[in-house]
């Protein structure tokens, strides 16, 4: 069975390169390996460097918000095209294991099984040490997401379940992928394409397996909870999603922006983004350890500051709110980003509402949610991850102005001067 892994990236070169060594290191190499490659030139080059085997197709991104379902359909197209009779998608945070490609292959032959939707069991990985991942040793250290379905190495699981579907590892024939239609490209950034995806194999009766010993291991990343730099994509994708279904995705991300006052609901609720937000600091008791103190600092229930400087207003247990005007914001914006350009509408409302969340992450104390998803968001700019980090911190920071946010903005300072003084040049 010819079998094709398509792996869709867009500057995460580290990351990629981890997952080409892991596909050397299976037991099983796969027939093909599919890289979409969206608005990323240096793919070409990670692939070499590896000394790997892989068919890099490009794909090009129109406006702020990366197509990534259309590149998945991309690189499924382009498998087929050279034979391919099994998918294997593995997305670029993901080291495969060394059994993944054998473990599909060998399900995917089964009469019962060829039809189905085949997932795969993920570990996610700690910050990797100064060495990297010591890849040859991951297979020892599994340790499953608990959210998902994890039958032991050989056993197949039956689902019903197609909300728990995701795209980090899964694999389909490629009758079973023409079928259900690839991914809907109708939702643009963040979030929904995957429930969609198996809404849309529920719908037609597609089976759906859980893999033992399809394991992957996902790369760490900094993430946010809620993730307030994607707010418009979830806002918009949701809705999109409710369309086409009758029920609300991501509705614990919604809960949480409401709570926020980024969004509010009408009366049949559907969210609405606020143009002009009240954003609020969430209420914690002395007894919370933040983000700020995880890291060498103290417990904020051992006094009413931590050490990265947040006074005892951010865990005194009392909200702080405050009217951000959005032409402050903007202006502020503006100044921060320097010689980026934000002419275009849509990128000046994702700009606006990224600096919202920096401010409802800086008011969380939790400065390293703030810069580690900046970093991720800077792609879909195509600009240095460092240099939107530092306009952005700046332009929020700027654009408040309550004593809370310029001791937020202080500590954020003290925290990560090194890498909002980083220069790329050196």
């Amino acid at each position: 069975m010819n079998t094709a892994v398509i792996t869709v990236v867009h500057g995460r070169a580290s990351h990629l390169e981890n997952q080409l060594r892991g596909l050397q290191r299976s037991h099983r190499v796969p027939d093909q390996h599919v890289i979409v490659a969206i608005e990323d030139p240096t793919v070409p080059e990670t692939v070499a460097d590896c000394g790997a085997v892989a068919s890099v197709v490009r794909c090009e991104a129109t406006g702020a918000h990366l197509p990534v379902a259309n590149a998945r359909n991309i690189g499924a197209r382009n498998a087929i095209s050279r034979g391919a009779e099994l998918l294997v998608f593995l997305d670029v945070d993901c080291i495969p294991g060394a059994d993944l490609i054998g473990r599909y292959r060998e399900v995917a032959a089964q009469h019962e099984h060829r039809r189905a939707v085949l997932c795969g069991t993920v570990t996610y990985l700690p910050p990797a040490g100064r060495g990297g991942y010591d890849i040859a040793s991951l297979d020892r250290h599994r340790s499953p997401h608990p959210a998902r379905p994890a039958p032991p190495d050989g056993a197949v699981l039956n689902s019903t379940t197609y909300e728990l579907f995701w795209s980090l590892s899964f694999a389909v024939t490629t009758s079973t992928w023409q079928r259900i239609g690839g991914f809907w490209s109708g939702y643009r950034g963040y979030g929904a394409e995957d429930t969609d995806f198996g809404q849309r194999a529920a719908a037609l009766g597609i089976p759906m397996r859980w893999i033992g010993g399809a394991h992957a291991f996902h790369q760490h990343h900094p993430v946010s909870d809620p993730p307030v730099e994607h707010l418009v994509d979830i806002v918009r994708n949701a809705t999109l999603f409710h369309q086409r279904w009758g029920w609300w995705p991501m509705t614990g991300w919604l809960d949480q922006f409401e709570n926020l006052a980024l969004i509010y609901r009408d009366q049949q609720g559907r969210p609405h983004l606020r143009s002009d937000p009240t954003l609020s600091a969430p209420c914690t008791s002395l007894s919370t350890t933040h983000a700020c103190c995880t890291s060498g600092g103290h417990p904020a229930s051992r006094g009413n500051h931590c050490d990265s400087g947040c006074s005892e207003r951010f865990h005194g247990g009392r909200e702080a709110h405050v009217e951000i005007p959005e032409g402050t914001l903007m202006r502020e914006i503006s100044r921060g980003m320097g010689p980026l350009s934000i002419d275009d509408d849509v990128a000046k409302a994702r700009m606006f509402h990224l600096a919202q969340g920096v401010l409802v992450g800086l008011r969380r104390c939790a400065p390293e949610v703030v810069i580690g998803e900046l970093i991720d968001a800077a792609q879909e700019f195509g600009v240095s991850p460092f240099v939107l980090a530092r306009a952005l911190v700046t332009a929020a920071a700027g654009g408040a102005t309550t004593g809370i946010d310029a001791e937020a903005a202080m500590a954020v300072r003290r925290r990560w001067g090194d890498m909002l003084n980083y220069d790329e040049s050196r």
